[in-house]
């Protein structure tokens, strides 16, 4: 073999071997380009305290394609949050902070709120979440400060089921026994009816002024309703017409049923007290000087005791046989809702300062202080699971804890 031949060999063999090189790394023959953008999966999200979930993120280059590359996490306040190598999340404590994710010079954030163990599920809503209420069969309703809809929660997936068009500025649902849901429409001047099994409005019942807050006998035949017009009316569900009514000049935003629907209580914000109403007769029967700013009411299963969530200071416990003030329960202030458990033995409350009590009802201690944020106000509970669902108005969405 002459010198010219074993060159022209010896290259030939080079080149083989560095085009095998290269199919190797690369088997498209198409150099891999640099990652240019990132991507992940979920961009914002919470977690419950103790819990985990995983960060999927993705680096991308210039044409879209991922890459493949090593991925770097970091908390940004890691007393919040744990991050793992690979990307997993764990709450450590209740608070907001980001998640950085990087690979060589590019870095994107992601939110991440950490709710209280106790908060089972926070579903969003954006349209100012105000009035609710559960039936004897665990169905739950919803009601907006904004938005023509009252919605459904389906407690088995913890996710809205349906939309009931109702129009007119909804504000506090209460059910007529289990087939039927009475609405509060500000806007329209009337309740409106709507029929569990179809969720549609079948009909309406004209209240004079803005109706507000309701509240139900426990048979389902009668309604008691207050409006802007300055009048508490009573109202027979089955006619649709209003068969009684006594003067409530001051906004009156809450209202209580005592055992046997006999009684009646009334918050009355404005005027620092709560009147009691016997129902037989629409006739006041007293007037409990609460102070402050009284919201909420709730009366124990027995008629001894009344509760009432104090905005201007804490939970007020009074004593129906003395008309006193027997015990109080510090909420650091702001309290606005109150709903006994189904067995009665404890009671949710709620403040406008973003926390959740679970009070024991024997003992007035607090059980656990639940954090949720925003301004949790009306409380219902449902009697099946045992959940209280709370709407957040301030921070539109819809906790529920335990």
């Amino acid at each position: 073999m002459t010198g010219t031949s074993r060159v022209r060999l010896l290259l030939t063999i080079a080149l083989a071997w560095a085009m095998s090189e290269c199919s190797n790394s690369n088997p498209t023959g198409v150099h891999a380009l640099p990652p240019k953008s990132l991507v992940a999966n979920p961009a914002d999200t919470s977690v419950r305290q103790g819990y985990s979930y995983q960060i999927r993120a993705v680096a991308r280059d210039s044409l879209g394609n991922s890459v493949s590359t090593q991925l770097s996490y970091a908390a940004v306040d890691t007393g919040i949050v744990s991050v793992g190598n690979a990307g997993l999340v764990t709450g450590k404590k209740i608070g907001q902070t980001s998640i950085k994710i990087s690979v060589d010079s590019l870095s994107i954030y992601t939110l991440v709120s950490v709710r209280d163990s106790n908060v089972i599920a926070r579903i969003p809503w954006a349209n100012a979440p105000y009035g609710v209420a559960t039936s004897s069969t665990g169905v739950v309703y919803v009601a907006p400060i904004l938005g023509p809809a009252v919605r459904r929660i389906d407690m088995s997936t913890f996710a809205f089921s349906d939309s009931i068009q109702v129009g007119g500025n909804p504000a506090q649902v209460a059910f007529a026994g289990s087939a039927k849901v009475l609405v509060t429409k500000r806007a329209s001047g009337s309740v409106g009816i709507i029929d569990v099994a179809t969720h549609t409005q079948t009909d309406t019942i004209a209240i004079p002024g803005g109706p507000y807050p309701i509240r139900i006998s426990s048979d389902g035949a009668t309604a008691y309703v207050t409006s802007t017009a300055g009048w508490l009316y009573k109202i027979d569900i089955a006619s649709k017409s209003l068969i009684d009514s006594v003067s409530a000049p001051d906004p009156a935003l809450q209202l209580a049923l005592g055992p046997g629907d006999s009684l009646l209580f009334v918050s009355r914000e404005f005027a620092d007290t709560v009147t009691e109403i016997r129902t037989s007769t629409m006739a006041v029967v007293r007037n409990f000087v609460a102070g402050g700013t009284p919201q909420g009411l709730a009366v124990a299963a027995d008629g001894s005791e009344l509760y009432v969530a104090n905005e201007g200071g804490q939970l007020q416990i009074w004593s129906l046989s003395s008309g006193t003030v027997v015990a109080s329960v510090v909420t650091g202030g702001g309290t606005f809702g109150v709903s006994l458990t189904p067995d009665g033995t404890k009671l949710y409350v709620g403040t406008t300062t973003g926390s959740i009590f679970l009070v024991d009802r024997a003992t007035r201690a607090i059980i656990h202080q639940i954090s949720v944020g925003g301004t949790p106000r009306n409380i219902a509970v449902d009697p099946v699971t045992g959940y209280a669902i709370v709407p957040n108005e301030a921070s539109n969405w819809v906790d529920i804890v335990k």
